[in-house]
């Protein structure tokens, strides 16, 4: 059964203080900006799932990407077989969904697209199933790509999933954007960046850091930040900095930052 859901594009250990300037976007049409579809649009991509064996494990947001769910009580039920799959055949299958399904995956070009991993339902790796297992089969395989870039940035949160359930694919999922306004120079460098956090505390729950002159700070990175608030999707050009482990980001436009992630 098909389900329209919400999930939060980047889950992040806790949302914090806002230390931004005046709010000024210094690059038009900064930035790209993503909406919520109507209900009629999210019923024509569910029209399309429900002819494929998709359905049942497939759910679809609120603005139109489709996601791997394995949450409906009929995904699993199925009058299937075992298949005892190589590593190649997994990247088969995978691949083949992705030209089939492109137009659900929002997919236009297939050359970047590679695959980080494969795992069992259960999260154990291709190597270490077959490792331990060597003759035997599991139940089903979720094949999970690298993220998307855009100017050679990473896109928080844009890997697109395949769940092979016993012998066929039974969902698809992920997000990938087009069209995005990038922005060719930085407003806030990364030194200024830095700065904004001196002497301010960043928190998750009770866990709390002070940020110092004295602080270690790890290799920053540029990247893609799909800020969800207010029923869009916000795709800044952001600084990943890591403050002791931690990461923030802060927009390159605007100064503003956006989340904080704790180290496990």
């Amino acid at each position: 059964m098909l389900n329209r859901f919400f999930i939060p594009f980047l889950l992040v250990a806790s949302i914090f203080w806002s230390c931004e300037d005046s709010g000024e976007i210094f690059t038009p049409n900064y930035p790209t900006t993503i909406q919520t579809v109507s209900s009629e649009e999210i019923d024509l991509i569910f029209s399309e799932l429900y002819e494929t064996p998709l359905y049942e494990c497939t759910s679809v947001d609120d603005y139109g990407f489709c996601h791997v769910t394995t949450s409906s009580t009929a995904c699993g039920k199925f009058d299937s077989i075992y298949v005892n799959y190589s590593y190649e055949e997994l990247e088969n299958i995978f691949h083949d969904a992705l030209i089939e399904h492109s137009e659900l995956l929002n997919i236009s070009d297939l050359s970047g697209i590679t695959i980080s991993s494969i795992k069992n339902l259960k999260g154990m790796t291709f190597e270490a199933f077959k490792k331990a297992y060597p003759d035997s089969a599991t139940t089903g395989w979720v094949i999970t790509s690298n993220v998307q870039r855009v100017k050679n940035y990473p896109i928080y949160g844009t890997e697109i999933k395949v769940m092979v359930f016993f012998d066929r694919v039974r969902a698809i999922g992920g997000r990938r954007f087009s069209n995005l306004n990038i922005p060719d120079s930085d407003v806030y460098s990364e030194s200024e960046a830095k700065e904004k956090f001196i002497d301010q505390e960043i928190s998750s729950g009770s866990t709390i850091l002070k940020i110092t002159d004295d602080s270690f700070w790890y290799t920053s990175e540029k990247v893609i930040f799909p800020y969800q608030t207010n029923n869009k999707i916000e795709l800044r050009l952001c600084w990943k900095l890591r403050p002791e482990k931690w990461t923030v980001f802060v927009d390159t436009q605007t100064g503003r930052s956006f989340g904080v992630i704790k180290p496990n």
